[in-house]
């Protein structure tokens, strides 16, 4: 029976996942017992799923070097959301004006959060332009902004950063807040002119793959295989086998085949 492969090109690296695309019964696929989520559970695969989308549009979209910037108010200062949303719409209008006086789009990542110490603050992965320090200081008025440049996209750090979880302290903390105010600082949020990762697809046979998870996965000429990326299990929702890895364009003079190990979902 067949899986479909999802492969995910990006500049320096390719995604892979495959998922049996078979029906219950048809050879090559024996359904594991599926058992019903928990409420925990459901949360821990949304989160992965949401790391899983935000690394893809980060690689697709920025480079290394882009900034990271945190843009903080004055200390003490605790502004209602309804301000901190107009403050950064200010901040992105006049951004997007000193980008086009360059010929450069405005694209950008945010999310807001709320710190230990009640104050909000904006997290923005944003593309570079020379001036960036100058401009972010120029186009943020209500207090300080840090900035730090990129680096190593590839192994998600970046992406898992800006869509993490609140820790309980934090979640304590939005539980005061009305749920709709509550959800814009656990969320991040894209401008529109960023492009959607989208996979190639192929079909291959239970045996092809029954063959990569037996022998090992062989690396793309060219590329290496990230160790750490590998994941193969069964969803414990579906009942049905996966497998994700992930290569990286670099040095593959020692590059070799990749065992793969049955594990627990990562959710």
């Amino acid at each position: 029976m067949a899986y479909v492969e999802y492969r995910y090109v990006f500049r320096d690296s390719i995604e892979y996942e495959y998922r049996f695309c078979g029906h219950y019964g048809q050879r090559g696929e024996r359904r594991s017992p599926r058992t019903r989520p928990s409420t925990e559970q459901m949360k821990r695969q949304n989160q992965w799923s949401r790391q899983k989308y935000l690394r893809r549009k980060v690689k697709l979209n920025f480079e290394e070097g882009d900034p990271l910037i945190t843009l903080k108010y004055k200390a003490g200062a605790r502004p209602p959301l309804d301000e901190v949303e107009k403050d950064f719409k200010r901040f992105r209008d006049r951004i997007r004006r000193e980008l086009k006086k360059r010929g450069l789009p405005f694209k950008y990542i945010y999310r807001m959060e709320i710190g230990k110490r009640g104050s909000p603050h904006i997290h923005l992965l944003m593309n570079y332009t020379e001036d960036i320090l100058k401009l972010i200081r120029k186009c943020w008025e209500p207090g300080q902004a840090n900035i730090e440049a990129t680096y190593d996209l590839e192994n998600g750090e970046l992406a898992d950063y800006l869509s993490k979880p609140p820790d309980e302290e934090i979640e304590a903390r939005l539980e005061e807040l009305p749920e709709g105010e509550r959800k814009k600082f656990v969320r991040f949020s894209c401008s529109r002119n960023l492009e959607n990762p989208e996979p190639e697809k192929r079909i291959y046979s239970h045996r092809t793959v029954a063959k990569k998870i037996r022998d090992g996965i062989e690396p793309t000429p060219g590329y290496y295989i990230d160790k750490e990326s590998v994941r193969y299990g069964v969803n414990t929702f579906s009942g049905y086998s996966y497998l994700y890895y992930t290569e990286i364009r670099g040095d593959c003079a020692g590059a070799k085949i990749v065992p793969v190990w049955k594990e627990e979902p990562p959710w």
